[in-house]
C-alpha cells in the first residue's frame, strides 16, 4: 500500500481542486448557465444512483445503445440507495427523505422480475447479503 500523502501535499492538492472547480464554474457562467445549478446536493447525488441502478437492471440505456443487464452491481447499488435511506434518517429534510426512500422502492421492484444466474448454477454458494437462490 502507498505510503498516504503528507499534510503539506493534502492542501496542495485541495488548493488544486478549488483552482479547477473555480474555471469550470467560471466557464459555466461564460455559457449562460448558472453553476449553482451544477452544485452537487443530496437529493442529485441520490438521482445518481437511481439512474445507475436503472441503468444496471437494463431498464435504461444509452440512445442507439442496448441495454445491458448487471444484476449483481444493480444490487448493491439498490442496497446503496437503502443503507442512505437507513443510516440517514432523522438527518435528512422531509422531502430528501421520501426522495431517499422512492428510488430504491422503484430500482427494486423490476429487479425481482429479472431471472437470477444464479438459478442456473445451483452449486454457486452465496453470501449472507446475496439474495437466496429461488
Amino acid at each position: 500500500m502507498p505510503p498516504l500523502p503528507t499534510a503539506d501535499e493534502q492542501r496542495a492538492q485541495a488548493d488544486a481542486y478549488q483552482k479547477s472547480a473555480k474555471e469550470l464554474d467560471a466557464r459555466v457562467e461564460l455559457s449562460g448557465h448558472s453553476a449553482k445549478e451544477l452544485e452537487m446536493t443530496f437529493e442529485r447525488f441520490l438521482a445518481s444512483l437511481y439512474m445507475t441502478a436503472m441503468l444496471q437492471l437494463g431498464l435504461m440505456h444509452e440512445e442507439g445503445g442496448q441495454a445491458r443487464v448487471d444484476i449483481i452491481g444493480a444490487r448493491q447499488t439498490i442496497d446503496t440507495l437503502s443503507l442512505l435511506a437507513e443510516r440517514t434518517k432523522g438527518n435528512l429534510t422531509s422531502a430528501e427523505q421520501n426522495f431517499c426512500r422512492t428510488p430504491s422502492m422503484k430500482c427494486a421492484w423490476p429487479m425481482w422480475k429479472l431471472p437470477m444466474p444464479w438459478r442456473v448454477r445451483p452449486r454457486l454458494r452465496l453470501r449472507a447479503w446475496e439474495l437466496s437462490p429461488a
